[in-house]
């Protein structure tokens, strides 16, 4: 409603071209997470990094070293270090989309806030405090994603969130709350 969460991530067939770039990642500080899907029968595998793992530093780095992706790279950026509003980064995405060198289809949201102003208004909504996810429905995630393999964007559509929410409700289980009993 007032932010937009930002994940990185390299889907390819070929595992260990993402294993490389998992473990460059991780050589550089840089929290990465490996999955498995499965679309239209056939096998991918998907390195995502969220942004709670250091996107900014990530696209930052990775700015000198792209051509294709660059505006989508530099909007990234921009939206990360609050010179740009969410609506201009969705506008750059979609121009991008336009101009063929992202495969995505065509987003309208209405976020006119930068990233840090967008955080602040959130913190002082009532929806806050609301819990996104059940107990019960963050370990039944946890058993897709461990034993299944499904990426953070399947368990989103699986359970009605954002991959980023997937991705931090699970993180939260691991660190803070571990098994109910």
């Amino acid at each position: 409603m007032f932010t937009l969460n930002l994940q990185v991530s390299w889907v390819d067939q070929d595992k260990e071209l993402l294993e490389h770039l998992n473990a460059f990642l991780a050589s550089n500080g840089i929290t990465s997470h490996l999955s498995e899907t499965w679309t239209e029968g056939r096998r991918y595998f998907e390195l995502g990094v969220m942004e709670g793992d250091n996107v900014l530093e990530l696209l930052t780095r990775m700015l000198p070293y792209v051509d294709k992706k660059m505006s989508q790279v530099r909007a990234g950026v921009g939206y990360l270090q609050n010179r740009i509003t969410a609506d201009e980064f969705v506008d750059a995405m979609n121009e991008a989309v336009r101009a063929g060198k992202r495969s995505s289809s065509i987003r309208v949201v209405n976020i006119p806030y930068s990233k840090e102003l967008g955080l602040r208004l959130a913190k002082s909504s009532r929806r806050w405090r609301k819990r996104a996810l059940t107990r019960r429905q963050v370990e039944a995630m946890r058993h897709d994603r461990e034993v299944l393999g499904m990426s953070y964007g399947v368990l989103g559509i699986k359970y009605g969130v954002s991959p980023s929410t997937a991705h931090f409700a699970l993180k939260r289980y691991r660190y803070e709350d571990g098994p109910s009993s």
